[in-house]
């Protein structure tokens, strides 16, 4: 299924789909050093889906630089802490650590 890609198209290397259990997504929030703020609407909204049975793994997930900056997906943690679900997500590590400017832009300059 990948016959519409161009040839120079390069898989990603760095991906992983990972069962992300609430001890792990705290471990990971623990961890990291974002200073984001939280949506708690957004948090209850993703877990209700976690807990329903409605979360599927996508290419939004989960996002670490090189140094554990965690890049993207902290309400998708929030959420499997709050729901007490396991779930599968797409886990990237060794992002550029610039990349935060790029994945969410409203808070990378606060």
């Amino acid at each position: 299924m990948t016959n519409f890609l161009p040839k120079t198209a390069v898989p990603f290397r760095n991906a992983y789909i990972v069962n992300v259990t609430p001890a792990l997504a705290l471990t990971w929030l623990d961890s990291s050093k974002s200073d984001r703020p939280i949506f708690n609407s957004r948090v209850r909204k993703l877990a209700a889906e976690m807990k329903d049975g409605q979360w599927r793994a996508n290419h939004n997930g989960i996002a670490f630089a090189e140094d554990g900056t965690l890049l993207d997906g902290l309400h998708r943690l929030y959420a499997v802490v709050c729901s007490g679900m396991t779930v599968p997500m797409t886990v990237v590590v060794d992002e550029p650590v610039e990349n935060l400017h790029v994945i969410d832009n409203r808070y990378a300059n606060k």
